[in-house]
């Protein structure tokens, strides 16, 4: 018999009564078959921390079902070593403002030429597919406080690369945006491939589109008031996104935002997590600047005021030269102006932002890391030997 969409079970995260978590049973059953790996996953995805299912003081077996009602605790060897999800993240709306146009088409032209169509659904570009962050660009400036390390932010790291985000059709992004879903990426340290639900979406042909390795799947985790069957036969459930093999989001980020996606829908008692040793706070609230209020016009000219500029100084570059240590190129936006954007086709730069954001200091992270550094390596490898015995001309990779 179907679980009752009213049942609940809790998950306290390291002991009873810290933070815990009000979970529907009917939403895990939907999402897999092995809901206790699943609670699993969510207390590491939280916490940082790797630990098992326990009930009434005894260890809980992988293959258990849920209790209605039920009280579980994500025991954790030292509860004071969790670096916890940091929920303002994910209180962050995507939109961007005006000033950053330049930065905005570039992201979204970075994933079309990666993705070219929604991950999911396989929706073409015609039907106004969106650019989808995973981290929040509204919170680029103080993202990297929020996840672990405010020194990132003062290097001068973006979130605004392809490792953070894809395309996908509008509704995807509104449920995804309103955190209404999450996107779950498997395997994982708590989740094989097997232990979740996954499908290709109706409109795609299973036999040209292989499930790949590593699986990246669109997960409903609240239906609000409307008739779940309504809302996944617009938009199924546990669709499996298809990446080319190049380059893909980042597994790190994807598990911070579904730590904080959960929280912030389940969690109860949550302020308790700021009261953590390693609890990343957001940055000091900066010195607010007198005078007008900038505009698009201020951080863009056009190449008429560019050449100007550049014919009256001496010391000046031509415009098509690039600074190594800012990294950056001319851009023209879609009203023909040109704007500088900072570029990150070298890996170790998005490495270094993954790292900082996300890996915190663990040893077993960091290796999760460097081997995804590997496989990008040797995808960038192929690739470029790929170009070189065509004979075309290379596009930068981003």
């Amino acid at each position: 018999m179907a679980a009752n969409p009213l049942e609940h079970v809790s998950l306290h995260l390291g002991a009873i009564g810290f933070v815990w978590l009000d979970i529907p049973i009917d939403i895990v059953t939907r999402l897999c078959f092995r809901p206790i790996k699943y609670l699993k996953y969510l207390g590491w995805a939280i916490l940082d921390l790797e630990g098992a299912i326990h009930s009434g003081g005894q260890p809980v077996e992988d293959n258990a079902q849920l209790i209605p009602g039920g009280s579980y605790v994500y025991v954790v060897e030292d509860l004071a070593l969790a670096v916890p999800v940091n929920l303002k993240v994910a209180n962050s709306k995507r939109t961007e403002s005006q000033t950053q146009t330049s930065p905005r088409e570039a992201f979204r032209a970075a994933l079309m030429r990666r993705d070219a169509e929604c991950v999911f659904t396989g929706a073409p570009p015609f039907l106004g597919l969106r650019a989808v962050h995973i981290v929040p660009f509204a919170r680029d400036e103080e993202g990297p406080y929020l996840l672990g390390d405010g020194g990132c932010a003062e290097r001068g790291y973006s979130l605004n690369h392809s490792v953070n985000g894809f395309i996908a059709a509008p509704y995807v992004h509104i449920a995804i945006d309103t955190r209404r879903a999450a996107v779950l990426q498997t395997p994982n340290p708590m989740l094989s491939n097997d232990d979740v639900r996954q499908r290709l979406h109706p409109n795609r042909d299973p036999v040209h589109h292989s499930p790949q390795a590593k699986r990246y799947i669109f997960q409903w985790l609240t239906f609000g008031n409307e008739n779940p069957d309504e809302v996944t036969r617009i938009l199924p459930n546990c669709l499996l996104a298809l990446f080319p093999d190049v380059s893909q989001p980042s597994p790190l980020l994807l598990h911070y935002m579904y730590g904080c996606t959960v929280l912030r829908l389940w969690g109860r008692n949550v302020d308790v997590l700021a009261d953590s040793p390693r609890f990343a706070h957001g940055p000091p609230p900066a010195a607010r600047m007198l005078g007008p209020s900038q505009t698009s016009v201020d951080y863009c000219k056009t190449i008429p005021d560019l050449e100007a500029g550049h014919s009256n100084n001496p010391n000046s570059v031509d415009l098509n030269s690039r600074s190594e240590e800012q990294d950056e190129e001319w851009h023209r936006t879609e009203s023909g102006t040109w704007q500088r954007v900072r570029r990150f086709h070298d890996f170790d730069a998005v490495q270094d932002l993954v790292l900082e954001l996300t890996l915190r200091g663990k040893p077993e992270r960091r290796r999760a890391l460097e081997a995804e550094k590997e496989e990008w390596e040797s995808h960038m490898q192929a690739w470029v030997t790929e170009v070189n015995t065509s004979g075309v001309p290379p596009e930068a990779p981003q």
